[in-house]
Order: structure tokens, then sequence, then C-alpha cells
């Protein structure tokens, strides 16, 4: 799995850099400045197969090299605040159940996974604090909306130990492609195995984004089948 959520920073590699920058911008941004959890989260290249998750069809994908790296802290209260630490933009969302923000802001990935998630596990108790730097060029067809809505998600699942959790780990079962495919609901809006839809980020679209940037091996293409995805 490309994605990492650990404490071990030599396995950033190149991108090192990235997670000192985010740690640097939660130090003087955060009221708890202690970096409690870091990672990076790849795009993805679509080599064959475009608009075909949502169908059933097959693709074959590829993680990348370039990404978002975060490093994030827990809140006593509920909200979410991503700080873009190369941009020096914030957005602060609450973790609650219909929260909403601006159509065609980035804050609407964030937010998404916010009240999806407030809705999904009402036990979640802590806010998290993130900051995010991103080398993924925006808009370049690499995904790098679904990287930022996959951050934002282990961020706040770090907060809260949810792969720690007994309703989480049913729901999900410790699958990188059941994870893949919950949050493809959260930005579409789906339902996931009994999680009743919701207001997604208003695109259609499937788990492929997903799915590559948590599932593609290192070095290596990728070919999956999708509804289910496998």
């Amino acid at each position: 799995m490309p994605v990492v959520v650990t404490r071990a920073r030599e396995t950033l590699g190149p991108r090192l850099a990235l997670l000192e920058l985010c740690e640097q911008g939660l130090k003087e941004r955060s009221a708890s400045p202690t970096t409690a959890w870091g990672g990076f989260v790849p795009g993805r290249i679509e080599v064959l197969g475009k608009h075909v998750d949502y169908a059933g069809g097959r693709s074959i994908v590829c993680a990348v090299d370039r990404g978002i790296a975060f490093a994030a802290t827990a809140r006593d209260d509920p909200v979410v605040r991503v700080v873009d630490v190369l941009r020096g933009e914030t957005r602060e969302v609450p973790l609650e159940i219909g929260g909403s923000t601006q159509p065609g802001d980035w804050a609407t990935y964030v937010a998404t996974v916010a009240r999806r998630v407030a809705r999904d596990f009402p036990t979640t108790p802590s806010g998290v604090d993130v900051a995010i730097a991103s080398d993924l060029p925006a808009a370049s067809g690499l995904s790098s909306s679904s990287a930022l809505l996959v951050a934002t998600f282990l961020a706040l699942a770090a907060a809260n130990a949810w792969f720690d959790d007994t309703a989480l780990g049913s729901t999900l079962r410790h699958s990188a492609i059941d994870l893949a495919e919950y949050l493809a609901a959260v930005e579409s809006g789906r339902a996931y195995a009994g999680l009743a839809a919701d207001d997604g980020v208003g695109t259609l679209g499937g788990s492929q984004d997903h799915t590559a940037i948590l599932c593609s091996v290192r070095g290596g293409l990728s070919r999956f089948e999708f509804l289910p995805t496998r």
C-alpha cells in the first residue's frame, strides 16, 4: 500500500522534505502542535480505462511518485482544520452531520469527509488539525482531489484510532480495497455496506482513483475490476 501513516520518517524517501514542511506548519498554527501522525498519499495515472469504474469495467492503473504529504494531531473539539502550507491557505469545517462549504473550493473535499464520517461513525470523539503540502499538480488528471480526501480521512482515522475500533473494522474489514470503496462512496455520495447515501462532492465517480491510490504496488501496474472492486 503506497499510503504511509507512520512515525517512521525514512519510509517517505524523497517526500520527506514535504513532511517536514507539514510538521513545521502544524507547529506554527496548531493549538496542539506536537505531530502525532504523518503520511504521504500519492496521485494516480489511468494507464488504460477511463470512466469505466462506475459501470463495472476494468482498468489498468498505477500510483505516481508525487502526492500530498500530511502531518496531523488530534483536537479536543469536533473540528477539522486543514492548512495548506505551500499556498498559505486554511480551511476549517465542523465534524458534524449536515456540514457544508462553498462549492468549487478545495475545502469541499475536506467537508465531505467530515460530514460523512460524523454520520457513519457517530462515536467519533476527536477533530483534527492537519497540515498538508503537495507536489501533485492540481487539475492535471492525477486525482489530486481524491488524494486530498484520502489524506483527510487518514488523519481523522489516526486521531480517533478507527482502525483499532471494532465497529469500523467490521465495516471496512482492514482491507485496502474495502477502504477504497468506502472513500469512493464518500466522494460520490453513494451508499456503502449498509451505510446510507449522503451528499458527496457533486460529481459522479467510481472507486478507480481511490483504489489506485490505496492499492497500487511499487514499480508496477495493477489491473482492477469494479462493482465490486477486485
